[in-house]
């Protein structure tokens, strides 16, 4: 009985034995045609997918996704695969990762490992004229801009002239572009640069040693010109007078540009020359008047004053200068008269002579006959040329000799007339003079010590 029992329990486990064997056999004939469950492919879980399945779905996400492309001015443009009419086939990666499986990879499923497969980038073929159009129309969508050259500017916050980098510009060739993009993606390369693409590249860039060379003595002549106009003052500037600076000549001599200079201190002295004016004045009779005409009056020579500030940029040293002069006045303030000058009225026949204000000389003259041309004083504001004694007059039908002889005016000027009795009233109506102001002898005598050179005459 015991015996029975055994062989029953034997047989028993036989059975199950072997159906076991079977179920195993089964389960792994059950993955022939399909990966192993736990089976990854470029990370993408393929367990219990054929190849087929598998290989299209590689195949259709890789024309799904997307080019990149960039280049000059922060270009960064993406594009699907697809519109390039991009084709991929996975199909000969995928098989033979297929069929690289072994049973123990079929034993480890069961323990619930895992298997990690990869195949690289699959290259696709694209058709030419859909790249091509494509970048057409990308470069039709740009802002285009030129390339620059790199250049020296002067900078307001460090006071010093730098470098202003080149550009390049964002204009590609469609042609090189569109070759470069077919046989990137064509070899699986879907980041792509079109950094060789582009023409038109700047003649001088920030690397340049001339560049560097002139930016280096640029700022060695970065020297400020304060032109000085009496209470009143003109600055020029660093960056002004350094961009005047054109360089060495072959002597090792700087060369200016003249030119820029002159434009500039003519520009000042339009500002600040009074040669030639017109002026307001207050009469002795309390009238305000303008007058025009005469030589009194500062004016700058421009030549003179542009080659001396040259030098002062030369010397590379701040300077507080004033301007070089062809003609100047007494005061350098707006009002270039002053308080001391010879005020001649021809409607009153009548001289003042002011000294520091004060009145020094007030008296009749006689001035130019006014009915001939030729005879009459003329008008303005002139400076003494000189002061002389004892002196001859001599004119067309005169010679006439003067103790005291103050011109203003080339020939014109202030004498006595000790062939006269009578001055003032309509005298010089009817015999008027030369055009010369004639004085009293005693009267001319005190203007003479109270005058000197350069002091205004005013005419009017």
């Amino acid at each position: 009985m015991g015996n029975q029992w055994v062989k029953r329990i034997s047989i028993g486990v036989g059975i199950s034995a072997v159906l076991a064997a079977q179920a195993f056999v089964l389960n792994y004939k059950s993955y022939e045609n399909v990966f192993f469950k736990g089976t990854y492919i470029n990370g993408v879980d393929v367990g219990n997918q054929t190849p087929e399945y598998v290989a299209d779905y590689f195949n259709n996400n890789t024309v799904s996704s997307t080019i990149t492309i960039t280049g000059r001015g922060n270009l960064k443009e993406t594009i699907r695969l697809s519109e390039l009419g991009g084709k991929v086939d996975y199909t000969k990666d995928v098989k033979k990762i297929f069929q690289r499986k072994t049973f123990q990879q079929f034993l480890d499923s069961f323990k619930g490992k895992s298997y990690k497969n990869f195949f690289g980038v699959q290259a696709a073929q694209c058709d030419e004229d859909l790249v091509k159009q494509e970048m057409s129309s990308l470069l039709e969508s740009l802002d285009l801009y030129k390339s620059k050259n790199a250049t020296i500017e002067y900078d307001e916050v460090s006071c010093k002239y730098v470098i202003k980098p080149e550009v390049y510009s964002n204009k590609f060739s469609i042609n090189k572009a569109s070759a470069l993009v077919y046989d990137s993606v064509n070899n699986g390369v879907y980041n792509i640069d079109l950094k060789d693409c582009y023409s038109g590249s700047p003649k001088v860039t920030s690397n340049s040693k001339k560049l560097k060379k002139r930016l280096k003595e640029l700022n060695s002549y970065l020297v400020k010109v304060t032109l000085v106009f009496g209470g009143r003052k003109e600055i020029l500037d660093e960056s002004t007078c350094s961009s005047w600076v054109l360089g060495k000549d072959e002597n090792g001599e700087l060369e200016f540009d003249t030119q820029a200079m002159r434009d500039c201190i003519n520009e000042i002295s339009h500002s600040y020359d009074t040669y030639g004016a017109v002026r307001k004045f207050r009469t002795s009779k309390g009238k305000k008047i303008k007058i025009s005409g005469g030589s009194y009056g500062w004016l700058m020579n421009i030549g003179k004053t542009v080659s001396a500030i040259q030098e002062v940029i030369a010397s590379k040293r701040d300077t507080v200068m004033e301007p070089v002069y062809s003609y100047i006045a007494m005061h350098r303030e707006e009002d270039d008269i002053g308080d001391t000058y010879v005020e001649v009225s021809l409607k009153d026949q009548h001289v003042w002579v002011y000294k520091n204000g004060k009145l020094k000389v007030d008296t009749d003259c006689v001035t130019g006959l006014n009915s001939v041309a030729s005879r009459r004083t003329p008008t303005g504001i002139y400076p003494i040329t000189f002061k002389k004694r004892n002196y001859t007059l001599v004119g067309e039908g005169y010679s006439s000799p003067v103790s005291y002889w103050i011109p203003f005016n080339k020939n014109v000027g202030l004498h006595d007339a000790s062939w006269r009795s009578y001055f003032g009233g309509d005298v010089y109506k009817t015999n008027g003079s030369h055009g010369c102001v004639n004085l009293p002898t005693n009267v001319a005598k005190k203007i003479y010590k109270n005058v000197k050179r350069g002091e205004p005459v005013i005419v009017y």
